[in-house]
């Protein structure tokens, strides 16, 4: 009732109970309150899975992906996940930072429902009971899309830029060409999470040695862009961890053609001080950073062009 004469508050599912059981209708949320004020998360997490038991299970719980997917499905901006530890504090925040900047404040152009025929629109999916799986399709005027899986059983194979994915339940793409790529998706079988921007580049293998985009590796890692440089987040305990250069397609132009830059790599510790230099070595297209003692992340000096 108080939309547009606050900016905003918690995006709340009302309901009896059980909100995160509810299935998602994002159309009066996405078409009227969008216009009128910001809403974020949904609700806190206490909110949205009350009556439920959460939130075992770390930052790859069910809960967490849900949370983060419902949150991105409505176009709220992001709640801090501190509940899931600082694990889940860091990756709440890189996975919708920059999404959120995308769709704050949009309505969207075209809302849609995924169904045994295809994307039907919102009075098709309700005639035909389509909505109780909460598979829903987004595109919002500056041509972002949005693709998210509110279902708790169904996985929903869909096309996003020419290519065929796999959205397990609470998994999640979003996309939009030349400015960002965000997805929590199967690749070879496993899960994993991804955000590719202007500003950073976010990975979380769920344990898996592999490489997305610029990031090789095993574990968790925030690569992002700052005055002078780039700094390096490990977000979790990082095995064989190297960055490489991005291509002339990727949003991640800050990563082009950098490692010939490279002035000097320095451990800076939480306090914000700095620690000591890092040993680093670029070999086979990809940087390699040895770690430094009471390190949190390290800052990459580059050289002016």
């Amino acid at each position: 009732m108080w939309a547009g004469l606050v900016d905003g508050n918690y995006g709340q599912m009302r309901s009896a109970d059980a909100p995160a059981k509810q299935p998602w209708l994002v159309d009066f949320d996405l078409l009227k309150i969008h216009r009128l004020e910001t809403d974020f998360g949904m609700g806190d997490p206490g909110m949205y899975f009350r009556d439920l038991p959460w939130p075992g299970g770390g930052v790859h719980s069910p809960y967490f992906d849900r949370f983060m997917a419902a949150t991105i499905a409505f176009g709220h901006i992001g709640f801090l996940a501190a509940e899931w530890g600082l694990e889940g504090a860091i990756k709440s925040y890189y996975l919708i930072h920059d999404l959120q900047q995308q769709y704050a404040g949009l309505a969207p152009d075209e809302i849609r429902y995924n169904s045994a025929s295809g994307l039907v629109t919102t009075s098709e999916a309700i005639a035909s009971d389509a909505y109780l799986d909460s598979q829903v399709y987004v595109r919002y005027p500056n041509g972002l899309e949005v693709w998210a899986n509110g279902s708790w059983e169904k996985d929903w194979t869909a096309e996003i830029g020419g290519v065929r994915y796999t959205l397990p339940p609470a998994g999640f793409a979003a996309r939009k060409a030349g400015d960002i790529w965000v997805f929590s998706a199967m690749r070879d079988g496993k899960r994993v999470d991804w955000v590719e921007s202007r500003g950073c580049v976010y990975v979380d293998t769920r344990g898996e040695a592999l490489r997305l985009g610029p990031v090789e590796g095993k574990g968790a890692v925030v690569v992002r862009r700052v005055k002078g440089g780039i700094e390096v987040i490990p977000a979790t305990q990082c095995e064989g961890l190297a960055i490489h250069e991005v291509d002339a397609s990727s949003p991640a132009r800050f990563l082009r053609r950098w490692h010939e830059r490279i002035a000097r790599v320095v451990g800076i510790a939480q306090s914000g001080e700095e620690v000591g230099e890092a040993k680093w070595s670029v070999s086979g297209g990809a940087l390699r950073i040895t770690s430094v003692p009471g390190a949190m992340k390290y800052r990459i000096s580059l050289r002016s062009r």
